[in-house]
């Protein structure tokens, strides 16, 4: 983490073993797709642009997120919530998925969210709890689970026969 693309390729290589079972050897290739998290424009990603091949250009409603960083996405999100809770929300982000497990992920993303927050949140104590790397891709998954079978969400659940039903608006019935 921390390496621009711009980057000489002097970085030792991994193996890295796909799924068919033939190995590619990564250099500086396993530095990009994590870079680009916290710089997208500086792999010349324009946000609307490059994502139009995949039609998703089109159904974007705020094509200037596309460009922004992950811990500037964050840090925006903290700030619009209540101001009496933006401490508490910097100090509990949980990191998890697939593209969590790269190295020094969470890590890192701490400390530019803090940076980006400490301005405006002085009293804020940042705090990034990740799972360990072997759990993180499906902790998500794990969490949906766990809070599925607690009993105390039968009443929140809606079934397709009320959203059929009701609509949309069942949603604003069963959680107020």
């Amino acid at each position: 983490m921390g390496c621009s693309k711009d980057q000489p390729e002097s970085l030792s290589t991994s193996p890295f073993e796909l799924p068919d079972g033939s190995t590619l050897n990564l250099g500086i290739e396993k530095y990009h797709c994590p870079e680009m998290f916290f710089d997208p424009a500086s792999f010349g990603f324009d946000g609307g642009r490059d994502l139009e091949p995949l039609n998703l250009y089109l159904k974007s409603s705020n094509i200037s997120n596309l460009t922004q960083s992950v811990p500037k996405l964050v840090s925006d999100s903290i700030f619009k919530c209540d101001t009496d809770l933006q401490a508490n929300l910097h100090g509990n982000m949980i990191v998890v998925g697939g593209a969590a497990s790269y190295d020094g992920l969470p890590q890192r993303l701490g400390k530019e969210v803090e940076m980006i927050v400490r301005e405006s949140v002085p009293h804020a104590v940042g705090g990034v709890l990740s799972p360990l790397n072997n759990e993180r891709s499906v902790a998500a998954w794990l969490g949906g689970s766990i809070l599925g079978s607690m009993g105390s969400m039968n009443d929140l659940f809606v079934t397709k026969k009320e959203y059929d039903e009701v609509g949309a608006g069942i949603i604003e019935k069963k959680c107020p």
